[in-house]
């Protein structure tokens, strides 16, 4: 037995089909064909991982070589993820094998990269995450603002900060009258 506790934060990835694994696969050789074609290089077929959990659908990792991809969001947005997330972590990977000295993630290159394989560059997904994020839980505080001025203002700490105020004492404050944050009852 391991020493060592590992705590579960959040839904569990899910196990992905042989045929989805194949779709996936040949998508990634696809614009790296494209990508091989244009620039003239011979590239690796990338490591694919799909451990991701959260609200990413998917990320590349320039120094191995490997893109990971949210296997909840993937079965829940196979197409999308297959001929949109996938291609746009391939282009962050093409961009760094073409341009192996640009740091701009989301920049030109990479949008041209993005129109080479007949895509819009858009930066984020729209897909809906509720089932692939960790439900997060919020405390609600009060300052001097509802008191004193009559605004019912409340304030939304999470589970970090409010363990903050309360265990170690840390105190947060409105940044419109600047009195501290009570916990409200």
């Amino acid at each position: 037995m391991s020493k060592y506790k590992f705590r579960q934060r959040g839904p569990s990835p899910l196990l992905v089909s042989d045929e989805i694994q194949t779709r996936i696969i040949s998508k990634v050789k696809l614009c790296l064909q494209l990508v091989e074609g244009r620039h003239g290089l011979d590239l690796p077929i990338p490591t694919i991982d799909y451990s991701m959990v959260g609200a990413t659908s998917g990320q590349a990792n320039l120094k191995t070589w490997a893109i990971k991809l949210n296997s909840i969001l993937l079965m829940e947005n196979l197409e999308e993820m297959i001929n949109d997330t996938v291609p746009h972590e391939v282009a962050h990977l093409a961009v760094h094998a073409v341009y192996p000295n640009r740091r701009v993630v989301h920049g030109p290159e990479w949008a041209t990269m993005m129109i080479l394989f007949g895509l819009e560059p858009t930066r984020c997904h729209n897909y809906d995450t509720t089932n692939s994020s960790r439900k997060r839980r919020a405390w609600t505080y009060i300052c001097a603002c509802e008191h004193e001025r009559g605004k019912n203002k409340t304030h939304l700490l999470g589970a970090k900060r409010h363990r903050k105020q309360q265990a170690q004492g840390l105190t947060y404050y409105c940044r419109d009258c600047r009195a501290f944050l009570v916990l409200k009852d």
